[in-house]
């Protein structure tokens, strides 16, 4: 009993600082050896096996206006805001604005943590011309010509500009169809029976 003893132990610490082993037997021998007194094949580094890592919640966010749209991976676990528990993913919830803290928690799984700030949403419309860099004339994007039909340079045409401005920063003329900043109220190459041609919001 004593003699079994002393050899569990041996091996026990054997093992415990072990750092090579045999390929073909499987043995294990300290760093010292070089090749297994049994094959004598030569031995390679034993690689201990490594702690299991902890998997992580695989989680999306979707902010859509005052809601919060939350899906996860794996499903059904369990949503926290500002450290107040609400339901299970996947799950759509309302929220006040400002910054909140989402904490996603499921069993064997690290919890996800993630801070989000939720804004008031105001929508901007972007509205495309082309603009004559010499007279300033707005052109619709729509139009097939490339060059300002009113304008010449040295007896070349002058090449058309696409330029970005904002929806409601942009007027038109219903007569010639130009295009002109919201700072301009009548057309000022268009007259009808002698009055200015008033210009209109775009819709």
């Amino acid at each position: 009993m004593r003699k079994f003893l002393i050899i569990s132990l041996f091996l026990l610490f054997t093992i415990i600082l072990a750092e090579k082993r045999c390929p073909k037997c499987k043995r294990i021998f300290s760093d010292k050896k070089k090749y297994c007194i049994y094959c004598g094949v030569k031995l390679v580094p034993f690689e201990k096996s490594k702690p299991k890592e902890t998997p992580v919640i695989k989680a999306e966010i979707e902010v859509s206006g005052d809601s919060l749209i939350i899906t996860s991976i794996p499903e059904g676990a369990a949503v926290y805001i500002d450290s107040k528990y609400l339901a299970n993913t996947p799950v759509m919830v309302g929220v006040s604005l400002g910054s909140h803290t989402i904490k996603l928690v499921y069993p064997g799984y690290k919890d996800y943590i993630k801070i989000i700030s939720v804004e008031d949403e105001k929508t901007t419309k972007i509205f495309s011309v082309k603009e004559c860099p010499k007279c300033g004339r707005w052109f619709s994007t729509d139009i097939l010509f490339s060059y300002c039909p009113y304008c010449e340079q040295e007896e070349k045409p002058v090449p058309l500009q696409v330029l970005t401005v904002l929806e409601e920063k942009i007027k038109k003329c219903p007569r010639c169809e130009l295009y002109f900043p919201d700072s301009f109220n009548f057309c000022p190459f268009c007259e009808e029976e002698n009055n200015p041609v008033k210009l209109i919001k775009i819709k």
